[in-house]
């Protein structure tokens, strides 16, 4: 994982950040800045959120961001992707 949140080790923190995963490299590079207080962070075909305020509350949507990058994207919040890497 070449991304890492700044709260990864925090349960409670760890759940407001997301990793989402592009099934190909995004063609498309947005501003996302009007969603604000949430950010996204992309490296390759990874992308980094933070939800402050909950991932069930943001408009910062899935199908909005498959909409601006230009590629499919499934997401899983950073505790879950941290459990299945220490289960590999």
């Amino acid at each position: 994982m070449r991304l890492k949140p700044s709260a990864a080790d925090d349960p409670e923190t760890g759940k407001q950040h997301l990793l989402g995963f592009f099934d190909r490299e995004p063609t498309l590079d947005p501003d996302l800045s009007r969603y604000a207080p949430e950010t996204a962070s992309r490296v390759g075909r990874e992308l980094l959120l933070h939800f402050p305020n909950g991932a069930g509350k943001s408009k910062l949507a899935i199908t909005v961001l498959e909409r601006a990058y230009g590629a499919r994207l499934t997401m899983r919040n950073w505790v879950t992707v941290k459990s299945l890497a220490e289960m590999a």
